[in-house]
């Protein structure tokens, strides 16, 4: 009897899972609404691409209104993802890797250049960031420039995507390093202090010797003077 209570636990557990992992008609048109979304704010973003991001967006809901027509769910669905799928690729999904390769590169630019505690370190910084911000602005002269027909500017986006995955490789290795430099110097012990040393303050209950400078006396007098004088203070006697 436990077990088929177990065994029915587990059935329903399953159900439960798959159906909440499985497209749904709903799920699909969130998706579009966003997608669409995205790439709309590319063609703002990007103008010299305007025209081609407009061109797919059109030819992409074209797919979702043959998808709405159609009454059964799953064939609803699948046409759905299509539309979806046709939205994120293309001109528009190679704009979108783009703009989230650059807002990841200035922010590591930041990153890397406060870390960076030692000379080396700074350095390496200093020479990383600056050939990021070059290629940054080499990437922007070519999206400024752009291009209307749809097979160049697949081409032209390629190249600056490449670029910026070697700049960013470039600076992930070099953040990585400072940042494990970082790490290890946060870890150093501090040398301990020692009672009267500049380094720490001297413990409480500890036991000093007490500074004492050298004398010697008058035989005649019984003065005490300085070991460095030569005759009594008090008398004018020579030290013997």
């Amino acid at each position: 009897m436990e077990l088929r209570k177990v065994a029915s636990v587990l059935l329903c557990a399953t159900v439960a899972w798959c159906t909440g992992c499985s497209k749904s008609v709903e799920g699909e048109g969130k998706k579009w609404d966003r997608n669409k979304e995205a790439a709309l704010e590319m063609k703002v973003r990007y103008p010299a691409f305007a025209t081609i991001v407009q061109t797919e967006v059109d030819s992409a809901a074209d797919k979702m209104t043959s998808a709405q027509a159609e009454s059964d769910d799953d064939a609803k669905i699948a046409k759905m993802d299509e539309a979806n799928v046709a939205l994120t690729k293309g001109v528009v999904g190679k704009l979108q890797r783009i703009d989230q390769k650059q807002k990841k590169i200035k922010k590591e630019i930041v990153t890397v250049t406060t870390k960076a505690k030692d000379e080396g370190d700074r350095l390496a910084a200093k020479t990383v960031a600056s050939e990021a911000t070059q290629a940054l602005a080499a990437a922007k002269q070519k999206l400024d420039k752009g291009s209307e027909d749809a097979s160049a500017a697949g081409m032209l986006l390629q190249i600056v995507d490449t670029d910026l995955t070697a700049v960013l490789k470039n600076i992930d290795r070099v953040g990585a390093k400072i940042r494990s430099n970082a790490a290890k110097t946060g870890k150093q012990t501090p040398p301990k202090a020692t009672p009267g040393s500049k380094t720490g303050k001297t413990t409480p209950n500890a036991k000093t010797t007490p500074v004492t400078t050298a004398t010697w006396k008058c035989q005649y007098c019984k003065n005490q003077n300085k070991a460095s004088k030569v005759k009594c203070a008090s008398c004018g006697a020579g030290k013997k």
